[in-house]
């Protein structure tokens, strides 16, 4: 029986994304599949912390790969897994036979992954995404009397 692992590097993208994913193990000839959604939590976080509107977006995710298994008459499994990093969670995961990514591959998830004796594909996503932040007013320097350097003289 193969044994495939569909790992969510990207949390964020668009779902679509899981879907081929998912669609990409099957046609690996997986028989079952095992769909891990990491929640990364900071050291400074209990390994149990998740916050709601965290929990509410993995849990969208997580319904999303469990639709696509029954659509596809799969089976397998699809959970929520909090981990301290991907490749610590790679290495948990044990050996499968292949191994999709869904989103983008680090180095370090690519080392791990090369660790394991695994056929690995990667899905990334499409374009990076941009954060603009708002632009704020510079200051030409700081406004002091003409001839004072700041300082004050006792």
């Amino acid at each position: 029986m193969r044994r495939a692992l569909v790992i969510v590097a990207d949390t964020t993208a668009d779902r679509t994304l899981l879907v081929s994913a998912i669609e990409a193990a099957a046609t690996a000839g997986a028989e079952a599949i095992e769909t891990l959604i990491p929640f990364v939590v900071p050291a400074t976080l209990p390994i149990g912390a998740q916050p709601p509107r965290a929990a509410a977006a993995l849990n969208a995710l997580r319904a999303t790969a469990v639709d696509t298994l029954w659509r596809l008459g799969l089976g397998g499994r699809a959970e929520i897994v909090p981990c301290r990093s991907l490749p610590a969670l790679v290495r948990a995961a044990g050996t499968p036979d292949h191994v999709v990514v869904a989103g983008r591959l680090t180095r370090s998830l690519r080392r791990a992954l090369d660790a394991t004796d695994s056929e690995v594909t990667a899905l990334p996503t499409s374009a990076r995404r941009r954060i603009t932040l708002p632009r704020r007013p510079r200051l030409a320097g700081a406004l002091t009397p003409t001839g004072t350097t700041g300082r004050s003289r006792p």
